[in-house]
């Protein structure tokens, strides 16, 4: 269909762009990319094309233009959670700017495009910042989103571990295995954790129980290593 065609136009682009970039031809790849936004000018492309011209211009040094095109992504694209991610790493790694890091991530949550996926980036945020309260909050709010989530206990089990509070890592690992009895992986967890702490022996139950469910072939889900 057309957008699909469409699609695979902007790919070329993109690649083209790219391409061009990564030789050093700036001139070549502004070329293309002036095409490109004629050509998608008004297609659901176009938010594409603005990211990959912000990408360009940070390659060139341009931190504000970066910045600049990467504010014009409206909340309707599908692009505009990679427009913030984007932006948030630009104010952190470009301008050492913690607080608009941040903002970034709360505009993100704040909109239609709140989910798992987004509050967790939140939480990451956090975590990259050394601040894991924020972070275990932003995973709770994910959970209360949707409390199947299989990854969350794991990651607001770490959050725990990095404010060095292992006895409440502890108990949270213990409570999220008895409401997902089926997951190793936050047993695995909770032995490791209880290892490090000198517990060997809780280390032990912990193993114990991941080994009884490898006995019962279609209770276990893949133990993530």
């Amino acid at each position: 269909g057309r957008g699909a065609s469409e699609a695979q136009r902007a790919a070329v682009f993109v690649g083209l762009a790219r391409a061009h970039a990564s030789l050093d031809n700036t001139t070549e790849a502004t070329k293309v990319m002036q095409d490109a936004m004629r050509e998608f000018s008004g297609t659901p492309q176009q938010a594409q094309m603005v990211l990959l011209n912000a990408e360009l211009a940070l390659k060139r040094g341009d931190v504000q233009a970066a910045l600049m095109l990467l504010k014009g992504v409206a909340p309707e694209s599908r692009w505009f959670v990679k427009a913030q991610v984007m932006a948030a790493g630009i104010h952190l790694d470009h301008r050492r700017d913690r607080r608009r890091f941040l903002r970034c991530f709360d505009e993100l949550v704040a909109g239609r495009h709140r989910s798992v996926a987004t509050l967790a980036l939140k939480a990451e945020a956090h975590m990259r910042l050394q601040d894991p309260d924020a972070a275990i909050e932003a995973y709770q709010e994910a959970i209360r989103l949707d409390a199947s989530d299989a990854d969350l206990p794991s990651k607001i089990g770490q959050a725990y571990v990095m404010k060095h509070d292992f006895a409440a890592a502890a108990r949270f690992y213990e409570e999220a295995i008895r409401g997902q009895p089926q997951r190793g992986n936050l047993r695995l967890s909770l032995a490791d954790l209880y290892r490090s702490m000198g517990r060997t022996d809780k280390a032990l139950a912990a193993l114990e129980g991941v080994y009884e469910l490898a006995g019962d072939g279609d209770g276990l889900e893949p133990l993530m290593l």
